[in-house]
């Protein structure tokens, strides 16, 4: 879709490979550089800037089977038995309590519709290059329909996981960076970005029990708590601030 756009930040398709009757796959070209890094300002900006220029593009448009980054695709799987059994008593009740208080809002900014479109929707850090200056996006697999500060919310909620002494910073500098290109966005985006970071922690959080088999949630079980544990102590801080 946006592969002849001048400034579109990923990578250039190259060519598409059949390779069977139901596999294709699409040759795409090489992007050099680094994933930004927690102590600079300046590639938070960049990260910022990058996310922006993603959406400049993909404001108000739709992808024929793509997916819908709505509150259905979170909140059910908190009921889900796998889930619940990896999770305590007291990470159960804040996830809940999460989701009463800003799910709602999440799915308002979609209802609303005017600040959605295609969403990257695993927009962390290690999904962005950095060269030159420039950043481009990278691993588009998840992409789907949705509201537009999803994208901020997820980096700024994985970054303040990863690297709790910068998370503050690192919020700070990617608005400061995706405004710089849509100032239009301030106003919305500085009010419900809490509620876009809530909500890519509980989807963290369902992880295990939303793109592993019930086998594979059950083997790594460890893992799937390792990723629990930070997202909740994340929202905690969010509820108590909000």
């Amino acid at each position: 879709m946006f592969r002849d756009a001048p400034d579109f930040p990923g990578p250039r398709p190259l060519s598409r490979l059949v390779l069977g009757d139901e596999i294709a796959a699409i040759a795409l070209s090489y992007l050099p550089g680094h994933h930004p890094k927690f102590e600079s300002d300046d590639e938070f900006r960049i990260f910022g800037v990058t996310i922006a220029r993603l959406h400049v593009l993909s404001k108000g448009k739709t992808l024929a089977g793509a997916s819908s980054w709505d509150l259905a695709r979170i909140a059910p799987h908190f009921e889900n038995p796998i889930l619940r059994r990896l999770m305590t008593e007291k990470q159960r009740l804040v996830a809940y309590e999460a989701l009463d208080r800003f799910g709602p809002r999440f799915q308002a900014q979609i209802d609303e519709g005017h600040w959605t479109g295609l969403v990257h929707s695993d927009s962390h850090c290690h999904n962005v290059v950095m060269n030159n200056g420039r950043g481009s996006l990278i691993d588009f697999g998840e992409c789907g329909f949705g509201p537009l500060f999803w994208d901020v919310g997820v980096a700024a909620a994985d970054s303040a996981v990863d690297s709790p002494e910068r998370g503050e910073a690192c919020r700070a500098n990617l608005i400061d960076g995706y405004l710089s290109i849509l100032p239009q966005a301030a106003e919305p985006l500085q009010r419900d970005l809490t509620v876009f970071e809530a909500m890519r922690s509980l989807e963290v959080m369902t992880w295990p029990v939303s793109d592993w088999s019930s086998e594979r949630a059950e083997e790594d079980a460890e893992d799937a708590i390792e990723n629990i544990e930070p997202s909740c102590e994340h929202l905690e801080m969010l509820l108590r601030g909000d």
